[in-house]
């Protein structure tokens, strides 16, 4: 078993390069299992790529003929009607240059038609074959080159990532979905809440647990209202008469006049939150963000620190005088920690300090200054049982790990794509993970067996049901005249054996055109109408069944399936190709609902 009690040098010394490895044995396995001859294509894609660089020079030359052709054909035209005006002001002013330069002129430009049309003409239509030679030829060789790479994309599928991280055998391991059995457990003994608002939905999850803690990475899509403003400007002109010594003169006056209008409009923003549960310090709850300290040099930091100190002493010195019971502040001891880590709103002193010992002290003023990683760019959020951590760098990275990422013509270029994405898979989660992992007091704090006493109402999560809904797309479920993003919200409508059948709510807006009318003076002295369209966001939803259920399968599988007779018969109860599977789940949009 990987040790992680120091999470920064486990990552430096043994993981990075240990994921790395498992990665690379990953693929390997994917290729022997499919059988691909990696040789063959790479000499396929060398031919296809030999095949579209000479089709590339062939066009460009094409279109430089072309580009000739018709340069001169302009030259001759404009030749003819110059030499013509020439011919016509010559006779009729009775001057011999203009008659003798409008005679001959147009017989140039009638040469220079002649031989733009004629001498090109045999290079073009050699150049347009040899292009449409060429591009047919690289299209075989695209069509093979995805021939003999058929079945190692089809045998991509789900949760590759955490399949690679469970081979490195630490105390962290990922689930293939979150099912309800974990979904309880965080409900029961964590208090994680059933379901997130109404101005929210899911769009990823992936489970997991540390010694058995479980935890939790959700995307989801965020519903806000934000004022927006509307405004509009119109330009008005007029002229004033000036009396200068000369007489008088008109001057001309323009001036903008611009009206705006406030009106609430609807916001949506993607979050991505690691949700750990764990029993350590249960009474305890905190908050901190980023230092700030990213891009400074060591004595920058210091001086950071000594002005974070002097503020720590007059917190505590205001606490020792103020009568306020709940203030209770009492400076932490270690200045560097508490400057950088923060978590000044602490509400429990006592199992603050229990948490965090001088090796977790230590070992997160490793990780915020640490540059093996993403700098000190996570925010760090304990209420009471749960750990909620954010980072910059999820929020920018997708945890969806959609097979189809991997799919590719060439096999250089998808193992590439499969050794980045997963090495950076595991690097953003590792990170996100590994504030949690330098308290060691997580480590240690196994759960014992737990025994669900109650049983789920579904067979799939709400996270699930939501997270597959989001992906059959926003506009299988919005109503047809939501004009914005929809959140998608479900609801268990009854329970069939292993199939829940659940209602999608989709909410999204329509978005009504209003004008506002401002009146302005203007410096014309007069009065100006000035028009301002807003739009006011009606709410619109429509509900749509979807049947959901666990299913062993994989992608694979489900793909052949999908093809034959049998499965569409299955799937009459189904709209026209409404069905997914991922990660072990299958859903379909099902008919006349």
């Amino acid at each position: 078993m990987v040790d992680l009690s120091e999470p920064i040098e486990t990552y430096k010394v043994t993981l990075k390069e240990k994921f790395n490895t498992e990665a690379e044995n990953y693929w390997k396995e994917l290729v022997k299992e499919a059988g691909t001859k990696l040789p063959e294509n790479e000499l396929t894609c060398k031919e296809y790529y030999d095949l579209k660089k000479k089709e590339a020079e062939n066009q460009k030359q094409l279109d430089r003929t072309k580009g000739l052709k018709n340069f001169f054909k302009t030259v001759g035209i404009i030749a003819l009607i110059v030499g013509a005006i020439l011919l016509i002001y010559g006779i009729s002013e009775s001057k011999t240059g203009f008659i003798v330069a409008g005679a001959i002129l147009p017989v140039v430009g009638i040469i220079v038609i002649i031989l733009a049309v004629k001498l090109p003409k045999q290079k073009i239509k050699m150049l347009e074959e040899k292009v449409a030679k060429l591009r047919e030829e690289s299209s075989e060789k695209l069509k093979l080159a995805y021939q003999q790479m058929k079945t190692l994309n089809s045998l991509y599928d789900w949760n590759i990532p955490a399949k690679i991280f469970n081979r490195l055998k630490t105390v962290i391991e990922m689930d293939q979905y979150f099912d309800v059995e974990k979904f309880q457990f965080l409900q029961d003994r964590y208090g994680l809440a059933d379901q997130f608002g109404e101005t929210t939905s899911t769009l990823c999850v992936q489970s997991g647990s540390v010694l058995g803690n479980p935890f939790l990475i959700v995307k989801t899509l965020d519903q806000y209202w934000y004022t927006k403003r509307y405004e509009n400007s119109i330009v008005i002109h007029w002229t004033t008469t000036e009396h200068t010594k000369n007489g008088t003169r008109t001057v001309h006056h323009s001036q903008t006049l611009t009206a705006y209008v406030d009106k609430p409009a609807a916001g949506y923003n993607r979050n991505t939150t690691l949700i750990y549960g764990n029993e350590a310090a249960p009474n305890l709850s905190f908050s901190r963000g980023p230092s700030g300290i990213d891009g400074m040099n060591e004595k920058q930091i210091e001086k950071m620190i000594a002005k974070e100190t002097k503020g720590f002493e007059k917190k505590a010195r205001k606490a020792l005088t103020d009568n306020n019971p709940n203030t209770n502040y009492v400076q932490f001891g270690n200045n560097e920690f508490e400057s950088l880590f923060g978590g000044e709103n602490r509400d429990n002193e006592v199992e603050f300090r229990l948490l965090f010992t001088p090796l977790a002290q230590n070992n997160l003023i490793k990780l915020i200054k640490s540059k093996d990683g993403f700098g000190d760019d996570w925010y760090f959020q304990k209420a009471k049982k749960l750990n909620y951590i954010q980072s910059a760098h999820s929020q920018s990275f997708d945890y969806y790990a959609n097979p189809e990422y991997f799919v590719d013509f060439d096999s250089q270029k998808a193992h590439e794509r499969f050794i980045n994405y997963n090495n950076t898979f595991f690097k953003s989660f590792y990170f996100d993970l590994a504030p949690l992992m330098s308290i060691p007091l997580y480590q240690q704090m196994k759960t014992k067996e737990y025994i669900y006493k109650r049983k789920f109402q579904g067979n799939v999560t709400y996270y699930e049901d939501e997270m597959m809904a989001n992906s059959f797309g926003g506009n299988a479920f919005a109503h047809e005249m939501s004009q914005t993003e929809n959140i998608l919200k479900t609801e268990l409508n009854k329970t069939v054996g292993g199939t829940d059948e659940v209602v999608v709510s989709a909410h999204g807006f329509f978005l009504q055109e209003h004008v506002d009318y401002f009146e302005k003076w203007g410096g014309d002295g007069r009065m100006h109408t000035i028009p301002v369209t807003w739009y006011e966001y009606i709410p619109v939803c429509k509900q749509t069944n979807m049947a959901i259920m666990p299913k062993k399968s994989s992608r694979q599988l489900f793909n052949e399936a999908i093809q034959s007779d049998e499965f569409k018969t299955k799937m009459a109860f189904a709209s026209a190709g409404a069905y997914l599977y991922q990660r072990g789940i299958f859903a379909a949009i099902l008919l006349n609902t």
